[in-house]
């Protein structure tokens, strides 16, 4: 119990490729983002809210309605899958065209909420403001 009031947030670690789905509504990115428990129990994600960023520019948001959950002191793959516009993915190339012709990293930023849950009537919101960079290798189109 006393380890439930102590929780801590899940720590980014990374990310997996990014593959780029064209449909015709707009389109839709997909990815894995990899999170540490670094608790001495499992909790169960049980709410997100993020909106990612690239160098600035709002890309989309991320919402999960799904419970995930996530053992104790251990690295986990939350498949993360959200829709786009093409003015926005237009917006961040022209916004990044000097790092995307040089080959550099563009700075890529996921704001927001988790919320974990353990048992029945523990829960905590975390606030999430994880930073990376995007190396256009890792981009599938």
């Amino acid at each position: 119990m006393a380890a439930a009031c102590s929780v801590q947030s899940p720590q980014y670690k990374g990310y997996s490729p990014f593959t780029i789905d064209k449909e015709e509504a707009g389109p839709v990115i997909h990815t894995g983002v990899l999170l540490h428990n670094p608790n001495p129990i499992g909790v169960s994600l049980r709410n997100a809210e993020l909106k990612v960023t690239v160098n600035s520019v709002e890309l989309g948001d991320i919402s999960l309605d799904e419970s995930v959950h996530i053992k104790r002191k251990q690295d986990f793959m939350l498949p993360v899958t959200f829709r786009t516009t093409y003015s926005s993915l237009s917006g961040a190339a022209l916004a990044n065209l000097p790092a995307i012709l040089s080959g550099s990293p563009i700075p890529l930023t996921v704001e927001g909420e988790l919320r974990v849950r353990k048992w029945l009537f523990f829960h905590k919101t975390f606030a999430v403001d994880y930073q990376d960079k995007i190396d256009l290798k890792n981009i599938q189109l």
